[in-house]
This record gives structure tokens, C-alpha cells and sequence, in this order.
């Protein structure tokens, strides 16, 4: 690749994300527009929903002859079916971004509730959204929205949260002890729904391990790693965020990401604990909810085209909503009523 081509890509790939990142994080500025941008993205998920059940239920691809005016995308078939339906795609790549698509934004269209008249709006155009993601037929998809449902759920009972964590960590103790092999073989090979490629992810990670020390230090840019014999393929496909970074960056990537994850979480957490009111700490819990949910799925899944565009806006969102100066557009009254609780409690402590 010569250096215009390398800068051409790399230029491009700032575009696409830090340059939405960017846009988000300047725009979103305040609760009301950032209320606006959600309303508007759950509506526009609406036709790409019923465009998906379409896809699933006939096969019909109207997005499919547009592939052939790519000079670098190339599909084997035209429909790839999974029970007798057909994996929708719409105008993503491939069917599992398209059904992520929906997952990322779910939790924030279902916070919607919470706004005036939009209460039967948010809970239908969330039905929408996740019918819109069963629509893809992919696990991963499929995965990221039990996940989401899952945190929705605990967002009611966090007394849950600490139990559930050291159940999970004895469980996968117990798993690599009983097991002849690791515990994420055993994870991939039964938390997945829809089955497909499970063993593809748990293959991943052990060649991963086994050229460490090829990848860690440079990584192979944006070379093929040459792993595809062991998945009897002709290209690698590398279907891990996580070892996709350290694949084209090595270990100085993953670093990298994981502590802009681990900023974005503790921002999260710092702003729900600030707010009072319940309406503003669902909202971080959404967003703590859509993070939570993308590194799990990025265990089986690497996000590009547009889909990296859309997590980079989401995480702008996430920045802009957790800065300091970010406007919550609290209602004078409502300041007044929390004010009068807190002296209440406060006064009821001390004669106790």
C-alpha cells in the first residue's frame, strides 16, 4: 500500500469515527437536544425495522444490486436463510450489524418513557426496534438485546447486581475446573441462541494466544494475519473487536481501548451517583446499559462501516452527557420538591 493510500484509508477512518465522535459531543450539549435526537433516531429505525422483517419474511434484498457499484465489497450469495427466514441485512454489510444496529440505541429509545406523551410512544417504537434486531436471524444481535433486556431489568433490583457477579465468577471457576477446556468454549458453545459459527469465536481467541508474540508488540497493520487455515477459510476473519485491535495495533491498541472504556464507564457510573432525580439516573443507566452491551457482543463481534460511525456518535453522546457543563435542564420546581424531601430526611435522621 503506498503512503496516499494509507493516508486516504486512514483519513477516512478519522471521518468516519472521531469525526462523529466529534460532531455528537459538541451538538448534544443539552437534555432537550439530545431527547430531539433520540425521538428522531427511534423514528428512523422504524422503516429500516419493517424493511428488516420484509428481508426476513420474503427475502427480498432491495439493497443488494447497489453491492456490484462497490469496488471493494463482495457478497458469496444473495440470501443467507437460518430456519427458513432469511438473515436480514438492509444496507449494513452483513446481517449481524444490521440487527446491532437496533440493540445500540434500544436503551436509550426505551428511556424515552420518561418524556411527556411519549410513554405508549417509547414502549411501541421500542417493540419496533427490537423486532427490527430479530429481524437479522445472527446470534450476535440476538445476544446483545438479551443483554440489554437484562440490565433494563436490573435497573429495578441493583440489590441483584453484587450477587450476580460472584455467581458468575464462581461459575466460570466451577466451568474451567469440571471442563477439558476453556471456559469461554464452554460459554460460546451454549449461549448461543441461534447457533452458527460459536466455535469460530472460541477458535479465535486461542490462535490469538498461540501468535501472541507475533501481534503484541507491532501488530500486522492492515495485513491479514494469515489465520485462515485453522477456520478452513481463505482470508481471516476476526470476529473479536478486542483481538481485531490488537491484530492491526497490537497490545498498545487494546490498551488503548479498554481505558476509553473504562473512562466512559466511570464517567457513567460518577454521573449517575450525582444525580437526584429518577428520570436522569435511568438515563445513565442506559447509556452504562448500551456500553455494557457492546463489550460483551464485541467477544463475537468486530463492528465496521457504519456501525462504527454509529458507536463513535453514541460514545460522543455518552462524553458529552457525563462532561460537567452539560445542561440537565432541571425545572426550577423540581429543584424545589427535591430540596424539601432532603431537609425532611435529613431532619427525620436527626431526631431519630
Amino acid at each position: 500500500m503506498t503512503f496516499e493510500q494509507r493516508f486516504e484509508n486512514r483519513a477516512g477512518f478519522v471521518m468516519d469515527t472521531w469525526f462523529a465522535y466529534l460532531a455528537c459531543r459538541f451538538i448534544v450539549t443539552n437534555r432537550s437536544t439530545l431527547v430531539s435526537v433520540m425521538k428522531t433516531v427511534s423514528v428512523l429505525l422504524v422503516p429500516l425495522a419493517i424493511l428488516g422483517v420484509v428481508e426476513c419474511v420474503t427475502g427480498w434484498q432491495p439493497f443488494y444490486p447497489l453491492w456490484s457499484l462497490s469496488p471493494w465489497a463482495t457478497r458469496a450469495s444473495v440470501v443467507a436463510q437460518r430456519f427458513g427466514l432469511t438473515r436480514a441485512v438492509g444496507p449494513f454489510g452483513v446481517s449481524i450489524l444490521f440487527g446491532i444496529n437496533f440493540a445500540l440505541f434500544l436503551p436509550f429509545i426505551y428511556w424515552l418513557r420518561y418524556e411527556k406523551n411519549w410513554h405508549l410512544r417509547a414502549l411501541i417504537l421500542s417493540g419496533i426496534a427490537l423486532v427490527g434486531g430479530l429481524s437479522s436471524m445472527s446470534s450476535g444481535p440476538w445476544v446483545m438485546i438479551i443483554v440489554v433486556g437484562g440490565c433494563l431489568v436490573l435497573e429495578s433490583r441493583k440489590q441483584w447486581i453484587k450477587t450476580l457477579l460472584v455467581l458468575f465468577v464462581l461459575l466460570c471457576i466451577a466451568t474451567q475446573i469440571a471442563s477439558n477446556r476453556p471456559f469461554y468454549h464452554v460459554v460460546v458453545s451454549y449461549a448461543n441462541p441461534l447457533g452458527g459459527a460459536g466455535w469460530h469465536r472460541a477458535q479465535l481467541i486461542d490462535v490469538a494466544i498461540k501468535y501472541f508474540h507475533e501481534w503484541w508488540l507491532r501488530g500486522y497493520g492492515d495485513q491479514d494475519p494469515g489465520w485462515g487455515h485453522y477456520f478452513g477459510m481463505g482470508s481471516t476473519d476476526v470476529t473479536n473487536e478486542f483481538i481485531l485491535t490488537g491484530v492491526r495495533y497490537g497490545i498498545w491498541g487494546i490498551i488503548v481501548l479498554c481505558a476509553v472504556l473504562v473512562a466512559a464507564f466511570r464517567a457513567v457510573t460518577a454521573t449517575y451517583r450525582r444525580m437526584v432525580y429518577p428520570r436522569l439516573k435511568s438515563l445513565c443507566w442506559a447509556c452504562g446499559t448500551t456500553l455494557f452491551a457492546v463489550v460483551v457482543t464485541w467477544m463475537s463481534v468486530s463492528f465496521f462501516g457504519q456501525l462504527s460511525t454509529l458507536f463513535y456518535c453514541v460514545l460522543g453522546i455518552i462524553a458529552s452527557l457525563t462532561h460537567s457543563q452539560f445542561d440537565w435542564q432541571i425545572p426550577t420546581r423540581l429543584t424545589r420538591v427535591v430540596a424539601q424531601k432532603q431537609r425532611i430526611a435529613v431532619a427525620s435522621e436527626v431526631r431519630g
